[in-house]
């Protein structure tokens, strides 16, 4: 996955998301009470250097593109590219079916790393702001705005249809 621009007025419409963008939640401690097939950080040790070789690539990708790293974002397919091919927003990939995907992710108002609020305020505060997220586990939902957004989804009066007949269902073996 790369990052795209900083969050600005210019390119707010266009910013590529980061690693927390597809989060509602603030950052907290993935590998606590889990096995060890369950965290995050474990993968086959064969595959380091093939996602090395490929962050590589991205990233010489990125340079000679004129827009730097602040290049569109392509897709497998897309007719697009620079001299070196396309440049995707992030590389998926599974390994039990060996195939790729480069889906893109637009960058989220309210996330708790990338937003223009986190970024304007570590630019006034720098690392007095690490010290209030880290005393205050709410604070950067409230300061980007996410504990509202949350709080106005609960409160959405959603009137939900549900049908528990089994007609639907295919029950022919």
């Amino acid at each position: 996955m790369r990052h795209g621009c900083a969050p600005s007025a210019d390119n707010s419409k266009y910013r590529l998301g980061c690693y927390f963008c597809n989060d509602v939640v603030a950052p907290e401690n993935s590998m606590r009470e889990r096995t060890l097939d369950q965290q995050c950080t474990v993968t086959r040790p064969g595959l380091a250097p093939i996602a090395a070789s490929m962050a590589v690539e991205l990233m010489v990708a990125l340079l000679h593109d004129r827009d730097k790293h602040c290049a569109k974002a392509e897709s497998i397919g897309s007719r697009g590219g620079g001299s070196l091919g396309i440049i995707p927003h992030q590389v998926r990939g599974m390994l039990s079916t060996y195939t790729l995907m480069t889906p893109t992710t637009p960058g989220f108002d309210c996330c708790t790393a990338c937003s223009q609020a986190v970024v304007e305020e570590y630019r006034k505060t720098g690392f007095d702001l690490i010290k209030c997220v880290s005393s205050n586990t709410s604070y950067l939902e409230d300061l980007t705005g996410l504990s509202a957004l949350r709080a106005k989804a609960d409160d959405a009066d959603v009137d939900w249809e549900v049908d528990d007949s089994d007609e639907d269902l295919d029950t022919a073996v």
